[in-house]
């Protein structure tokens, strides 16, 4: 099981360019690629280093609101992750996760 309090991006650095289904509801679901891993901030001892991840995909036409949705992937499961819409790139939406 995935345990979100203690990974780190490199865990997900090897799926970079895979694909996440993120469900939006019972019957919906979206599939997101994972664009970037991005570390923040110095690594203190005892603490991991501050990450984000920045995901792209869906419809242009429907940006999913913030909240938190259950994220599927092969190599970790099923999970539970809270991602912000950002600024659309190349007209594809563009979300991200952060990681303290």
């Amino acid at each position: 099981m995935l345990d979100l309090a203690t990974i780190t991006a490199d865990a997900f650095r090897p799926h970079l360019n895979t694909q996440f289904t993120v469900v939006v509801s019972g019957s919906e679901a979206v599939e997101l690629v994972l664009l970037e891993t991005i570390e923040v901030g110095a690594e203190r001892r005892g603490h991991r280093r501050g990450f984000s991840l920045t995901f792209g995909g869906g419809a242009a036409s429907r940006i999913l609101p913030q909240r938190t949705y259950e994220f599927r992937h092969p190599a970790f499961g099923s999970f539970e992750l809270f991602i912000v819409p950002r600024t659309p790139q190349a007209n594809e939406p563009r979300y991200e996760a952060v990681f303290n």
